[in-house]
């Protein structure tokens, strides 16, 4: 997918939306400081169509894989000591 940034506020939240793709999605990515760390908080709604629709389930499990495995790659990333 293609997408465009539609709102950002810094070290606070950024969303976008997608432009081309099989299905419209938008998400959103919020940041909370919380003790020893910072909170993200996802959200990300997506329409499916045709045979995406009858996929739903499956979508919505692979999107939460990827999501989690990005989440964490970024955390290893902004930790690391190098």
């Amino acid at each position: 997918m293609t997408g465009e940034y539609t709102e950002f506020v810094p070290n606070k939240k950024f969303a976008c939306k997608s432009t081309t793709g099989p299905f419209p999605a938008k998400g959103s990515w919020t940041f909370k400081e919380v003790d020893g760390g910072t909170k993200v908080t996802q959200i990300t709604e997506v329409e499916p169509r045709g045979f995406f629709k009858i996929a739903e389930p499956l979508l919505i499990r692979m999107f939460k894989r990827q999501s989690e495995a990005d989440l964490a790659n970024l955390k290893d990333l902004l930790e690391s000591k190098d």
